[in-house]
């Protein structure tokens, strides 16, 4: 196999996943992520799995022909659902939250003592709400930006005693805003901006509007944290 180089995003991704029996990579595309877990040792088996044959077959071509092979499952389905046991650990990264969320809560019996590290496209607080309603906590993150796109990761783990962060902490981050991360400034000077235009076409006595408001004025406070 050749040499595995990953990209920023997923170099943090991998940093979240523990030492570990089975993992699984959901929507796993070219299959890089699994294949370093493997390569490295981090994991013992992995589950491969993508909606999309043709992406799933580009990840059976980096294997072929390499002993990792035998240690993992390229499974062509819509989630965890071609998953057949209990994980240690699942990534799912790279997709919207909404999809995220209905993903987890179709699998939850293959998850509900895995360490889970999810990386959504948009909605990342909505994916930190579904966490703690389902008896996760979460317990890293990381925040990521390319020079084009921000990346949220983050790593939660089973804990169905623990305490639910509050409106605040579910939306930047509990993880992020304890830890003062150098990039949040920066990244909720883009989410003012976003609000802003999200909330001028809504009417003042909209409910929406008022929600809407509470995040913008969040916002505003941390993007002030450098001046």
């Amino acid at each position: 196999m050749q040499q595995i180089t990953l990209d920023a995003r997923l170099s943090r991704v991998a940093d979240m996943v523990p030492e570990c029996g089975v993992c699984a990579d959901i929507g796993a595309d070219h299959g890089f992520l699994s294949a370093w877990l493997l390569s490295s040792g981090r994991v013992g088996r992995m589950y491969i799995c993508d909606i999309s044959a043709p992406s799933l077959d580009k990840a059976r071509r980096l294997f072929d022909g390499d002993a990792l092979a035998e240690r993992a499952r390229f499974e062509v389905g819509d989630g965890l659902e071609r998953v057949s046991e209990p994980l240690d650990a699942c990534v799912v990264a790279g997709m919207g939250g909404e999809t995220m969320m209905g993903i987890l809560e179709r699998g939850l019996g293959v998850i509900r003592g895995a360490t889970l590290v999810l990386q959504p496209n948009v909605d990342a607080d909505r994916v930190r709400v579904w966490l703690y309603d389902h008896g996760f906590a979460v317990t890293d993150e990381e925040l990521i930006y390319d020079g084009r796109w921000w990346y949220s990761i983050m790593q939660a783990k089973p804990d169905a005693g623990a305490a639910r962060p509050d409106e605040r902490e579910l939306l930047v981050g509990p993880v992020l805003l304890r830890r003062r991360h150098e990039l949040l400034p920066r990244f909720a000077q883009r989410q003012v901006r976003i609000l802003k235009n999200a909330i001028a076409p809504i009417a003042p006595d909209n409910p929406r509007a008022a929600e809407l408001s509470r995040r913008l004025d969040i916002w505003k406070e941390i993007a002030q944290w450098q001046k």
